[in-house]
């Protein structure tokens, strides 16, 4: 399990209400990715909540009507798969540097091709 300070929620709202699960970052980017991940290792608990950061748990009748099971670790790979992961701010600026390389890439291949393509005629 992941410590509780390294946490962020994902969230999901559905049926009217929003769930929530406490999960490591990395760990649920990866799951929702479709990397094969133990859901144990990422949850920082295994319980769904209405509000996360004041505690809130998820009614068991709210869970049932939206999931078919009040089973935390059948619903957590739902809520982290459809619903959103909020990113620390060390992965947004890990992302968005990826994101800069690439342009950066495909930016040098057009630039060799077409630099090939003057060289030839």
């Amino acid at each position: 399990m992941v410590r509780l300070d390294d946490a962020v929620p994902a969230r999901l709202k559905t049926h009217g209400t929003t769930f929530e699960v406490l999960v490591d970052p990395d760990g649920a980017l990866a799951l929702k990715r479709g990397d094969s991940v133990n859901l144990e290792d990422i949850l920082a608990v295994e319980d769904v909540f209405e509000n996360a950061s004041r505690g809130d748990r998820s009614p068991e009748e709210d869970l049932q009507k939206a999931f078919g099971t009040t089973d935390p670790l059948s619903i957590a790979p739902v809520i982290i798969k459809k619903g959103e992961i909020s990113l620390t701010a060390d992965q947004r600026k890990r992302f968005l540097e990826n994101k800069r390389r690439q342009v950066i890439e495909v930016i040098a291949n057009i630039y060799d091709i077409l630099r090939i393509d003057i060289f030839l005629h």
